[in-house]
């Protein structure tokens, strides 16, 4: 998070703040070209838990004029991989392989200009990249008691808001974007 504030008594008060977050994430269960033997089930997983949180405000007043802007960027590439191919996979029971992801990934922009005299302008903008992958895979040879299952689940919340507001008792300007990809 970050905060930045420009407060004047006189001529101009400009308040402007950016915050990026990249992130890189990769899980693997990798049993490519293994053995397991269970006399009961056998149960492969790969699972990945995030939670990101990326805010920032700019807070701008002045007698005169007041400029403030936010920009608030983030870039996440997630990948969660479970592989059990060419696998000799035995099991009294159930054969399970799974791949879990689990995200809440927030982006908050604040941005507030005011001014007693002629201009309050605000910009705010939220660009928020989001890639990856979840994927399961099983195969070779697999004797199974039971069923055999294999599955992808994939959880996401994803929150991009940006919020501006430019006041003036003489011209009062607000402008936002936000971008999800």
């Amino acid at each position: 998070a970050s905060i930045s504030a420009g407060v004047s008594a006189g001529d101009n008060a400009i308040s402007g703040t950016i915050n990026a977050l990249v992130a890189d994430n990769t899980v693997r269960t990798i049993a490519d070209g293994g053995t397991i033997r269970s006399a009961s089930d056998a149960a492969l997983e790969s699972k990945d838990i995030t939670s990101l949180y990326n805010c920032a405000g700019a807070l701008a007043a002045s007698a005169s004029n007041a400029i403030g802007a936010t920009v608030v960027a983030l870039v996440m590439d997630k990948d969660v991989i479970m592989s059990a191919t060419d696998a000799d996979i035995t099991a009294g029971g159930d054969v399970a392989a799974k791949a879990v992801t689990r995200d809440d990934v927030w982006l908050l922009a604040l941005t507030f200009a005011g001014s007693a005299g002629s201009a309050g302008v605000a910009g705010g903008a939220n660009v928020a990249v989001f890639g990856g992958k979840t994927d399961a895979s099983l195969g070779g040879d697999i004797t199974s008691g039971g069923d055999v299952r294999l599955e992808t689940d994939a959880d996401e919340r994803f929150i991009n808001a940006a919020m501006t507001a430019g006041v003036s008792a003489g011209t009062g300007v607000s402008a936002v974007a936000v971008v999800t990809y």
